[in-house]
């Protein structure tokens, strides 16, 4: 006797296959559920590959806007910063140990922000000391609390220094593409 299995209460999928469904499950309960549990394995995988990217038309989001209008009409450019964060950190650290709050603030008047996440600022410390571009210990001679300090390695000046020849490259693009505008050759 062989019976169709289709996936239980799935929705259908907008603009993808029909959900699969499951010819032959007359093996028995175990090998029934199996078969079942394979086809909501595929249909997942469906899902997935048919939601992944929605071509370049998706309205959805895929993070900030670089450019946006004002009440006005006229155009406000708000370029990425995240970038920086890292080569603003190794300058930061580059005279020595510092803290994280010391950081923080050396970082928000280099780039010209407001503030900057600690949460964030303390996991790319760790993601860097991982990588072994900054080393850290404990101060117990800071006045209050202990605190960690940090400092780069030997890596971390060499990656200083490829950040530094790199943003020099994109300074003279960017001096390049401006005299371009101002109309000078």
């Amino acid at each position: 006797m062989h019976r169709a299995l289709r996936t239980p209460s799935v929705p259908p999928l907008r603009g993808g296959p029909p959900p699969p469904t499951l010819g032959k499950a007359s093996l028995g309960e175990e090998a029934a559920l199996d078969d079942v549990n394979n086809v909501l394995d595929i249909y997942v995988f469906y899902i997935y590959v048919f939601n992944m990217h929605k071509g370049p038309h998706s309205r959805r989001r895929r993070g900030p806007r670089v450019r946006s209008r004002s009440d006005d009409g006229s155009w406000l450019i708000k370029p990425p910063l995240t970038p920086l964060i890292e080569p603003a950190l190794l300058i930061a650290l580059r005279d020595g140990m510092t803290h994280g709050y010391d950081l923080a603030d050396q970082i928000t008047e280099s780039l010209g922000i407001k503030r900057v996440d600690h949460g964030n600022l303390y996991r790319g410390l760790r993601k860097l000391e991982e990588e072994g571009i900054v080393s850290s210990q404990w101060d117990d001679d800071a006045s209050g609390r202990s605190k960690r300090t940090y400092e780069l390695t030997g890596d971390g000046h060499g990656l200083l220094d490829a950040w530094a020849e790199t943003l020099q490259f994109t300074k003279e693009r960017l001096t390049a593409l401006l005299d371009s505008y101002e109309g000078k050759p």
